[in-house]
């Protein structure tokens, strides 16, 4: 959109400031970024007029593409994702729980090693404490409260010499563990 009202305030390939100013306040732009703007849009169509002169440009009716100026590869280049998996094999378990810990004990980015779970390289895995109350258990705990009613008045005993002592004191662990595994 801005490109083609740069083209129609352009008078043969001539860029007219003014007009490059009106463009800026139809958008909103003001201040120091109005400076910027007609900086930057003065560098991009001098660039494009350009590659209109070396013949390498195509209408803007097709896309108003042109070939890039980048001649060699660019970006930061890809590490080794055998050697990123080796690094965390050498981490012990223990320390795989957090994306955050792995990393640091690795001596990896955070992005590394959750770009590694999203390629699906590193799993998550969880271990769950399941009860193991086997048919047996489960009747002799029935039969342990049946022992505290009196048979005469089929009341429960008053209880006042038992000390109860809720199970999850018998169980600290956490229920759930997630290890990250290759």
């Amino acid at each position: 959109m801005i490109f083609h009202l740069l083209l129609l305030g352009s008078i043969e390939a001539v860029f007219l400031v003014v007009y490059l100013i009106l463009i800026s306040h139809q958008l909103g732009v003001s201040g120091l970024h109005q400076l910027a703007f007609v900086l930057c849009s003065q560098r991009v169509f001098s660039k494009v007029r350009g590659v209109i002169a070396d013949d390498s440009w195509f209408p803007l009716e097709h896309g108003g593409e042109w070939r890039s100026r980048i001649k060699t590869n660019s970006g930061g280049k890809q590490i080794d994702r055998d050697e990123v998996a080796q690094k965390l094999s050498q981490v012990p378990a223990e320390q795989r729980l957090v994306v955050r810990r792995t990393a640091v004990a690795a001596g990896l980015t955070r992005y590394l090693v959750s770009s590694m779970l999203k390629e699906g390289r590193l799993h998550r895995r969880s271990t769950r404490i399941k009860p193991a109350l086997t048919t047996e258990n489960k009747h002799m705990r029935v039969e342990h409260v049946l022992s505290y009613i009196d048979d005469a008045t089929h009341n429960f005993e008053p209880m006042e010499n038992v000390i109860h002592i809720d199970e999850k004191w018998f169980n600290q662990d956490k229920n759930t563990r997630t290890y990250m595994l290759l």
